[in-house]
């Protein structure tokens, strides 16, 4: 067993946009090389909008390579400085973090599977935490 990081993408600017059931917004994580070394551990979702998710790790060709969902019935809610947060409990996966190349980054894709739409802009900002094991 290795050391295990986590890292998140990024509020304010990552995961803002508006999604219809079944779109997705894709991001390259922040902090995540694609050098086929190591794994995604664990992951786990922070949201303002209580919805049905999917967590996807895309290839270098953006195929989806491996999902994990996070349900509105698994949702746990906080508020935090005012604001009413969604926590989506970690989940144990085993992703091997792929080679990108040319690609330096991962990209890492939310969908919605709610038919409520997301939330546009910081309103609906969600944040992604993964556990990467080295």
């Amino acid at each position: 067993m290795g050391i295990v990081y986590i890292i998140e993408s990024v509020p304010a600017t990552h995961y803002t946009g508006a999604l219809a059931q079944f779109a997705t917004e894709e991001e390259e994580f922040p902090g995540l090389a694609g050098d086929g070394v190591g794994e995604i551990s664990g992951i786990s979702v922070k949201s303002l909008d209580n919805l049905d998710w999917s967590v996807e790790l895309w290839d270098a060709d953006n195929n989806i390579i491996a999902a994990q969902l996070f349900k509105i019935a698994d949702a746990i809610q906080q508020n935090i400085d005012g604001s009413l947060y969604y926590f989506y409990p970690i989940s144990k996966v085993e992703w091997p973090i792929p080679v990108t190349c040319p690609k330096r980054t991962v990209t890492i894709a939310l969908r919605n599977l709610s038919a409520t739409n997301k939330t546009a802009g910081i309103a609906g900002a969600v944040t992604i935490f993964l556990n990467i094991t080295k």
